[in-house]
C-alpha cells in the first residue's frame, strides 16, 4: 500500500513582543500554499495549518507531525516566520509569545526541528524555510530575516542521522534577506513574500514542471525559485540542501509539453486517451511524421516521443522508445580511412554517406583539425565529401562531427602521410628497349606507370595475402593446443604427485575436463593478448612474416589495442562449436574490408601488415 502525503505548514504573523516586527505575509502564505499543496490534481497532500500558536503548541505539531510518519509516508514541513539567532549561533524559529532574550525557552529550536526529522520513519521529508528576523529594512522592501543565519549549516547532513531521505529549501542564503511584498506598510497590500509566492506560483501553473513529464521533483521546484526570485529581486538567493536517494516529486503538473499544443487536435487527443488501443494509433501517426519528409512536422513529432518516454511506464512509453531507436544518425562508412598517402600529393577524398529519415539528415559537419575539411554534395542523402590535406607528413587521428536535431554523432578520420623521400620503388628496374626494337608497341609493353605514379614502402608491403594469414593462424592453433595439452598433462601429473584424487569422478579430473572444453578461449586470449602487446606478432606470424600494425601511425600496437584484439578474437572460442562458428563469420568479415580488416582488427583499430626480411616490426 502506498503511503500517505501529509504536509503542515506554521505560519506566524503576530508576535507578543513589541522587538518582533509584525508580518503581513505568513497568513497569505499559509492560504495560498495549503491550496495548491491540498489540491489533489496538484500537491495531493493532507494539509494542516498552525498559525500564530504560541511556540509549546507549535514545537508540541512539529513533533506530533513527524512521529506519525510511516515507512512510506512522504512530509513536507514549511515555517513562515521570523528566524532568531542567539549568542550561541543556534537558529530558532518565532512563535507568537517568543521573547528574543528567552529563544530557548519561548521559541521552536531548530535542533529540536532537525532531531523529529532525523527519527522520523517516513522514507522522504521536506523542509521550506521562509523564515526571518530581525526589524531590518532595505530601502522600499519590507525584511523578512537579516544576518547571518546559517540555516543550512544548522540542517546539516552530519546531525541528520542515517537511513532517512530529507531536504531543505530555504528563501535565502546565510547572509542575505528574504524580502514579502514591495513594502512593510500598515496600508500595504497582504500579498504572499517572494519565495512563497514563487513557490504557489510554480506548483499551480506547473512552470516548475521543467522537463515538462508530468511531475515537479524538488531539484525542479529548486531550479525554479531560484530563477524566478533571482529575476525579481537580485538581492535574494534561495539555497537547497538535499540528502534524498532518487527523485522526490512533490506536485503533479497539469502542464502539456509545448509541441502537444503544435499537433493536430484529433491526435492530440489520441495520445492522451486512456484507451491504448487509441494510443498506439496516435503513436503510429507521430512515427510516419517523424520519418516524413516535411521536417517542421518531423521536429514537432520528435520532441512529442520524447515527452512520452519521460511519462510514467505504459505501453505507449516503450512503443514511443522503440521509435527512436529507429529515428536515429548513421554515417557511412563509420571510420573513414584514408589509409597511406604520398605527401605532397592532391588532396584525396572520400564520400560520407547519411543513412536515417530526413530530420536525421539535416546536421553541419565540423573537422576536428584543420588538415579535414568537409564540403556539402548534392547527393539525395545529404553525403557530405571530406577531403585529407597532405601537406604535412605523419598519422592522422582526426574526427568529423555531425550536429543535428537529434544529437552529435563523431566520425573518426584516419590517415598516415608519408613523405616522398620515404617511398621508392621496389619493382625491379626494366632493361632498356633494344633501339632496333623501339616500336611503339615495345613502349607500350612496359607494365610500370612513371615513378611518380607509384610507390611500395620499404620493408614492408602493405597487406599480405590472405592465404598467409590463414597459415599463421593455423600454426599458432597448433602451439596454443600443443601447450595447453601440455599444461594439462602436468597439472594431473602434479596433482597425483600431491594424492588428489585423480579418478574419473574425482575433483581433479572434473576440472581439468572442464578447463579442456571451455579454457581454450581464455588461453588463446591470453597467447595473443601477451604476444601482440609485447612484441606486435604471434608465433605463427614470424614464421610467415606478418606482423599487426596500429592502424593509425603501422606500429606496435597499444597494450588497449592489443587486448582489444585478442579479446574479441580469442575469448568468444570458450563456448564450443558456438565461438567458433562467431570467429570464422567475423573473419569473413575482412574479405569486405579495403584493407582485409576482419571485426577483431575494427574493434581494436589494427591491421595486419606483411614484414620483409631484415625490417624490424618494433616501435
Amino acid at each position: 500500500m502506498s503511503g500517505a502525503r501529509r504536509a503542515l505548514i506554521v505560519a506566524q504573523d503576530t508576535y507578543e513582543d513589541p522587538g518582533l516586527t509584525r508580518l503581513r505575509s505568513p497568513a497569505q502564505d499559509a492560504m495560498a500554499l495549503a491550496e495548491v499543496l491540498g489540491n489533489p490534481d496538484i500537491g495531493g497532500f493532507e494539509v494542516s495549518v498552525v498559525h500564530n500558536e504560541p511556540s509549546p503548541a507549535v514545537a508540541a505539531k512539529v513533533e506530533e507531525f513527524f512521529a506519525e510518519g510511516r515507512r512510506e509516508d512522504a512530509l513536507l514541513l514549511h515555517f513562515s516566520c521570523h528566524g532568531l539567532k542567539n549568542l550561541s549561533g543556534e537558529l530558532f524559529f518565532a512563535a507568537r509569545d517568543t521573547t528574543p532574550r528567552l529563544l530557548r525557552s519561548t521559541a521552536v529550536s531548530a535542533y529540536f526541528v532537525r532531531k523529529c526529522m532525523g527519527t522520523c520513519r517516513a522514507r522522504n521529508t521536506v523542509l521550506l524555510l521562509d523564515c526571518c528576523f530581525g526589524g531590518a529594512f532595505l530601502e522600499g522592501m519590507g525584511l523578512r530575516s537579516a544576518g547571518d543565519a546559517h540555516v543550512l549549516d544548522t540542517f546539516s547532513g552530519q546531525d541528520m542521522g542515517s537511513g532517512k531521505g530529507w531536504a531543505v529549501v530555504t528563501a535565502s542564503n546565510a547572509i542575505e534577506y528574504a524580502f514579502e511584498g514591495d513594502r512593510l506598510a500598515e496600508d500595504a497590500p497582504h500579498t504572499p513574500s517572494v519565495f512563497t509566492s514563487a513557490l504557489v506560483a510554480g506548483l499551480t501553473t506547473g512552470e516548475a514542471d521543467l522537463d515538462e513529464d508530468g511531475r515537479i521533483s524538488l531539484d525542479e521546484l529548486y531550479d525554479f525559485l531560484y530563477d524566478r526570485i533571482r529575476s525579481e529581486n537580485p538581492h535574494q538567493t534561495p539555497s537547497c540542501s538535499v540528502h534524498v536517494q532518487g527523485d522526490v516529486y512533490l506536485a503533479r503538473s497539469t502542464r502539456r509539453h509545448r509541441a502537444l499544443a503544435q499537433l493536430p487536435e484529433p491526435l492530440r487527443q489520441a495520445l492522451l486517451s486512456p484507451n491504448p488501443q487509441t494510443q498506439h494509433g496516435g503513436l503510429l501517426q507521430l512515427e510516419a511524421a517523424v520519418t516524413g519528409d516535411d521536417i517542421t512536422a518531423a521536429a514537432t513529432a520528435h520532441e512529442v516521443l520524447l515527452w512520452l518516454t519521460r511519462q510514467p511506464p505504459s505501453p505507449i512509453r516503450a512503443q514511443a522508445h522503440r521509435v527512436l531507436e529507429g529515428v536515429r544518425l548513421t554515417p557511412v562508412p563509420s571510420v573513414v580511412d584514408f589509409g597511406r598517402i604520398i605527401q605532397g600529393t592532391p588532396a584525396p577524398r572520400r564520400l560520407l554517406h547519411l543513412i536515417g529519415p530526413p530530420l536525421a539528415r539535416q546536421c553541419t559537419a565540423r573537422p576536428r583539425t584543420h588538415s579535414v575539411r568537409v564540403t556539402p554534395t548534392s547527393a539525395a542523402d545529404g553525403a557530405w565529401e571530406i577531403h585529407l590535406d597532405t601537406d604535412r607528413p605523419g598519422p592522422v587521428d582526426s574526427t568529423v562531427s555531425l550536429s543535428g536535431r537529434l544529437g552529435d554523432v563523431h566520425v573518426p578520420v584516419t590517415a598516415e602521410i608519408v613523405p616522398a623521400t620515404d617511398i621508392e620503388d621496389t619493382h625491379p628496374p626494366q632493361a632498356a628497349p633494344d633501339p632496333a626494337e623501339g616500336s611503339a608497341d615495345a613502349q607500350a609493353a612496359d607494365p610500370h606507370p612513371p615513378a611518380a605514379f607509384r610507390y611500395s614502402p620499404t620493408g614492408p608491403e602493405p597487406l599480405p595475402r590472405m592465404r598467409r594469414r590463414v597459415l599463421a593462424r593455423l600454426i599458432d592453433f597448433a602451439v596454443v593446443g600443443l601447450g595447453g595439452w601440455a599444461l594439462l598433462i602436468i597439472a594431473m601429473a602434479l596433482g597425483e604427485a600431491a594424492g588428489w584424487n585423480t579418478r574419473a569422478d574425482g575433483t581433479l579430473v572434473t576440472v581439468v575436463t572442464a578447463l579442456s572444453i571451455f579454457g581454450w578461449g581464455l588461453l588463446m586470449f591470453l597467447y595473443d593478448a601477451l604476444l601482440l602487446g609485447a612484441w606486435g606478432h604471434t608465433v605463427g606470424m614470424a614464421v610467415v612474416h606478418v606482423r599487426v600494425a596500429n592502424a593509425s601511425d603501422a606500429r606496435r600496437p597499444r597494450w588497449p589495442q592489443a587486448l582489444t584484439r585478442a579479446a574479441v578474437f580469442g575469448l568468444p572460442q570458450s563456448l564450443p562449436v558456438l565461438g567458433q562458428v562467431f570467429v570464422l563469420l567475423e573473419c569473413l568479415v575482412g574479405l569486405s574490408d579495403a584493407q582485409n580488416r576482419p571485426l577483431h582488427d575494427a574493434a581494436a583499430k589494427t591491421v595486419v601488415r606483411s614484414v620483409a626480411s631484415g625490417v624490424p616490426s618494433g616501435r
